[in-house]
């Protein structure tokens, strides 16, 4: 696990360095029983905001993507959509919430009703072209 600090902080590099020297022991740990458990984690990022209260967010991301095809979407979603991404994440369905959405959009995909939602859109896009 690789620790950096941000660039033009130097400040923060050297608290940074000095974090990871007290707690590398524990990184290591962290590190090997995360992969352990989600094996597919190739990055850890902890991130906070700027007051120093704040919790650390913990970051699990497997290798990049391939771009190719794939097109990002923005969306705001509410307690309860964002419980069912984490849930699909904890229990190891998908590593992150961008794959726990695409899994989800995949199972919509393979229903037959689906099919018939489509052919449906075609036929109001056909009936749209005639006006």
């Amino acid at each position: 696990m690789t620790i950096e600090p941000v660039a033009g902080r130097e400040r923060g590099g050297e608290l940074i360095d000095a974090f990871k020297r007290i707690h590398r022991e524990a990184f290591d740990r962290l590190r090997d029983e995360i992969r352990q458990h989600v094996p597919a984690t190739k990055r850890i990022e902890f991130v906070s905001g700027e007051d120093p209260r704040d919790v650390f967010t913990i970051r699990f991301l497997e290798e990049d993507e391939p771009s190719g095809g794939l097109t990002p979407v923005m969306t705001r979603l509410g307690p309860v959509e964002l419980e069912t991404l984490d849930t699909l994440v904890t229990v190891g369905i998908a590593v992150n919430r961008a794959q726990a959405v695409r899994w989800a959009l995949g199972r919509i995909h393979d229903r037959a009703a689906y099919a018939q939602l489509r052919e449906r859109a075609r036929e109001i896009e056909q009936l749209k072209a005639q006006f």
